[in-house]
């Protein structure tokens, strides 16, 4: 929401003082986005990380931030701006530096682990909900890699396909939090809870053939990991 609030700005600014003002409420944004989608992947998937690697993430993003901040007093993220009145709406053009291709890089290595994570649950899920919702999760997570795609090669004739990829990962991830009436808590609440409960549960069919087991049940019986 901040990130196109700022592009908004940005597509309404007549110099490069209010340009790079809309640039900072972007990043405010931005900066933090993929740190955040990745620590919410985890959460969604029961993975625990630890504390202070939470905290430097954000550190690493607050840092990027900041260097956006200051960018019109510092050369270290931008080394210089443009802002061209041509085009279908008015918009600054920057000149990189290597920190931020190196944050690029960071950004793309947080969302296509995501995307990876979330494929990874997809594979071993049986619920045919949860299923659904981890590949709208999975096809979300690659949608920023698409849009860092096009602005790279250029293809969108310098226009940024950000904000409305960001839009689009906004719509699907309210959906997939809301089960389809946009997520399934019922399913992954009944997923954990069987998974993590401390007796041991089998399930069969109507003939008494295996069909599924939970972990305690596999402790107890480790024949059953085999089956």
């Amino acid at each position: 929401m901040l990130y196109s609030m700022g592009y908004l700005e940005e597509m309404l600014a007549r110099s490069v003082d209010a340009a790079l003002v809309s640039y900072v409420i972007q990043y405010f944004g931005l900066a933090f986005m993929p740190v955040g989608y990745f620590c919410f992947t985890c959460d969604y998937l029961d993975i625990k990380l630890p504390s202070f690697l939470k905290w430097i993430f954000f550190i690493i993003s607050g840092a990027v931030f900041g260097l956006v901040a200051l960018a019109p007093y510092t050369n270290l993220y931008y080394s210089g701006f443009e802002f061209v009145d041509t085009g279908l709406y008015p918009h600054l053009v920057t000149q990189k530096t290597i920190i931020y291709w190196m944050y690029l890089v960071v950004e793309t290595v947080f969302i296509l682990s995501s995307a990876i994570l979330f494929a990874v649950k997809l594979r071993y899920s049986r619920h045919n909900r949860y299923r659904m919702l981890l590949m709208i999760l999975f096809f979300e997570s690659l949608l920023p890699i698409l849009g860092t795609a096009l602005n790279i090669t250029g293809l969108l004739g310098g226009y940024e396909a950000s904000s409305a990829i960001i839009s689009v990962m906004a719509v699907l991830l309210t959906y997939t939090l809301t089960n389809g009436k946009m997520a399934d808590v019922r399913g992954v609440a009944y997923a954990n809870l069987y998974r993590n409960i401390g007796m041991g549960i089998i399930i069969a069919d109507a003939s008494q053939n295996y069909l599924d087991s939970n972990f305690s049940a596999q402790t107890m019986l480790p024949v059953l990991k085999d089956m």
